[in-house]
This record gives C-alpha cells, structure tokens and sequence, in this order.
C-alpha cells in the first residue's frame, strides 16, 4: 500500500474542501512539519510508517470516525466508504496505536 502518495492527495483534496486549519492543529498535535510529509516516500507501505505519521493521518479524518475509533460510513462522502468499512471492519483496536494503524490503512483505502 503506498500511503504517502494517497496521504499527499487526500490531503490535498481536504485542504480544498475544509481549509488548512485542521491539518495545521494536527501537525502541531503531533509535531510533524510538512518537510517530514514531503519526505516520505511515495512507494511507503502503512505498515512502515511511524505511530507518530499514522496518528497525525488519524486526526486528519477524525470527523469521519465514530467514537469507537471506525469509520462511519455515512460520513464519508463518495461510494468508498462502505468497501474500506467492510474490508476493515473486522480489525480489532485495543488501543491508540491500534486506533492509529486503522486510521492510516482507512486513509489509504479511502483514496
């Protein structure tokens, strides 16, 4: 899964849509300049990247998760919802890197 391209996109994508605030209060949550997201490498898999980056992707698209960490599909706004939530639904979050790890593989899967 190449996570850095689909993350440069998407995010691109939001920053249209809802403005650079949110992405601004997330990178200073998480301390992450956009440097280091221009540097991370386009062919990237999720699994490679740091509980730092996939926690920062998380707060990214917190408004389309529901209090259990998951993806609300009525949230989301084009037809990928439902296949990521089915392909992810399954995956069990015990905790925030848990939490995080879905957050990154429901980014990539939504783009």
């Amino acid at each position: 899964m190449q996570i850095a391209f689909v993350l440069s996109i998407f995010l691109a994508v939001l920053c249209m849509c809802c403005g650079d605030k949110i992405f601004q209060q997330c990178r200073e949550q998480f301390g992450i300049t956009e440097a280091e997201l221009d540097s991370i490498p386009r062919d990237q898999p999720v699994e490679s990247l740091s509980l730092k980056l996939k926690c920062y992707a998380k707060c990214t698209i917190a408004d389309i998760l529901g209090d259990d960490g998951k993806l609300v599909v009525e949230r989301v706004p084009n037809q990928k919802g439902l296949k990521c939530k089915e392909q992810f639904d399954s995956y069990v979050i015990n905790n925030e890197e848990d939490s995080c790890d879905y957050a990154a593989k429901i980014l990539n899967c939504l783009n």
